[in-house]
C-alpha cells in the first residue's frame, strides 16, 4: 500500500513538473517574440536566447516520460493486487447486528493502479511514436545526398 501510494506520488509529481516545464518553455505568462530559430525572453538587462528545440523533441520526451511512468505504475498495481489477501476486504455481519469490513482495500488500490498505469502508457506510446515521427522527418530534412547522373551532392540546412 505505501509503494503503491509512493508510485503514484511519483508519477502525479513527473506528470506536473513536465507539465509546469512545458508551459515555462511555451513562455507563459510572459510577453516575448517568437521564431522558429530562437525564442527571445525578455529580461530587465538583456534579451535572453535559446535554439529553438527540433519539431517532435518535446512530444518524444513527454510520450517517454509517460510511458515509463505508466509501465511503473501497471508494474505496482500488478504486485499489490497480487499479494494481497483474497479475504480482504469483505463485509462480515457481527453477532448484534452490525456490519464491519474485514482489512485493506489491496485488490482495489492494485486495480486502480493498473487501470492509472494503462491511462499513461497507451497516450505515452502514441505521442512517443508521433513525436519520434516529426523529430525524423525533420532531421531527414537537414541533411540529404543527391545522387545525379552528373555525380553525388550533400546538402545540410541550417
Amino acid at each position: 500500500m505505501k509503494y503503491a501510494a509512493a508510485i503514484a506520488l511519483l508519477c502525479f509529481y513527473v506528470a506536473s513538473h513536465a507539465q509546469s516545464l512545458s508551459a515555462r518553455s511555451l513562455g507563459a505568462g510572459e510577453t516575448g517574440m517568437i521564431s522558429p530559430v530562437v525564442l527571445m525572453k525578455p529580461t530587465a538587462m538583456r534579451p535572453l536566447y535559446q535554439v529553438s528545440r527540433p519539431p517532435g523533441q518535446r512530444m518524444r520526451t513527454a510520450g517517454t516520460i509517460m510511458t515509463l511512468c505508466g509501465s511503473a505504475m501497471i508494474i505496482g498495481g500488478l504486485v499489490i493486487a497480487g499479494t494481497a489477501d483474497p479475504n480482504s476486504g469483505q463485509t462480515y455481519q457481527n453477532s448484534n447486528g452490525t456490519y464491519y469490513t474485514d482489512g485493506e482495500m489491496q485488490e482495489a488500490v492494485g486495480v486502480l493502479g493498473v487501470i492509472g498505469g494503462i491511462g499513461l502508457t497507451v497516450p505515452g506510446i502514441i505521442l512517443w511514436t508521433k513525436g519520434a515521427k516529426k523529430y525524423n522527418r525533420y532531421k531527414e530534412q537537414q541533411t540529404s545526398i543527391n545522387v545525379t547522373g552528373n555525380g553525388l551532392s550533400l546538402s545540410y540546412h541550417f
